[in-house]
């Protein structure tokens, strides 16, 4: 619990090295606030995806391509090794000058068909046939993060919507949704109590569904039984209804009036 004025992706730094010891976290879904330079730092380490349903900052150009439509191999610290461009074209990745930097030299002869040769944001250089691709891994983890956003926005999925429920469920007990009181300690220890009541509550209602289920079932198991018992009984009189035609046939109608 932080004040209102601390900075989103500053709260989720604190709290990773927590969360990753209390629990097997593997991917974080937030919004826009979240991504830093320090977060993707943070979740680098322990290879935590990061997704996120907006980003904060300056929008790619649409004109232009960006690292983000390019393809990339990382390693597991999280470096990039290899990189595809949207031509097909794969090239390894080579330390830069200076730290954090990287390039990556693509053929041009290759570029020269390439039909996005003007979008591209590679450079043609003089002295040799070769077109540069210059980054540096903030800019790597940026173009991940935008790739992991655009795939989930593809599946039409509305990941965000999950946790807008659950802060609601926390906050609704509450007048207009501001809790009565004040001072960090205070605030903390209420709304620890309504997040530990909205989980009582979400449990209680799985707990009842599994019940329900659990008495549909054995109402369709009883049906299912009723049902073979019929078919069992009719099969029975079936079969003693013709052992008895068998054994004592009719006699014929000339037979019977004579």
């Amino acid at each position: 619990m932080e004040p209102n004025n601390t900075d989103d992706a500053a709260m989720l730094v604190e709290a990773l090295p927590d969360l990753g010891e209390r629990t097997d976290v593997e991917q974080i879904y937030t919004d826009g606030g979240y991504n830093s330079p320090d977060v993707d730092e943070a979740m680098r380490e322990p290879r935590i995806e990061h997704i996120q349903t907006a980003i904060r900052g300056r929008k790619p150009a649409e004109e232009k391509l960006g690292l983000e439509d390019f393809d990339w191999e990382i390693n597991d610290d999280g470096k990039p090794q290899e990189v595809i461009c949207p031509h097909g074209q794969r090239v390894e990745v080579k330390l830069g000058r200076k730290e954090h930097r990287y390039l990556a030299y693509f053929d041009s002869t290759v570029c020269g068909d390439c039909p996005f040769v003007d979008q591209c944001p590679t450079e043609a250089l003089k002295r040799r046939p070769k077109h540069v691709l210059r980054f540096s891994q903030g800019e790597t983890d940026l173009a991940l993060r935008r790739k992991r956003m655009a795939e989930i926005r593809s599946t039409g999925e509305n990941l965000r919507a999950a946790v807008e429920s659950t802060v609601w469920s926390v906050k609704h007990p509450f007048r207009n949704g501001k809790v009565p009181v004040r001072g960090k300690p205070r605030v903390s220890m209420v709304m620890i109590a309504s997040a530990a009541m909205t989980n009582i509550r979400r449990i209680h209602r799985h707990l009842v569904k599994l019940r329900e289920e659990d008495r549909e079932v054995k109402a369709v198991q009883k049906q299912m039984e009723e049902a073979i018992k019929n078919i069992f009984v009719y099969f029975c009189d079936f079969l003693q209804s013709r052992l008895h035609r068998r054994h004592y046939p009719k006699r014929s109608f000339l037979a019977a009036t004579t």
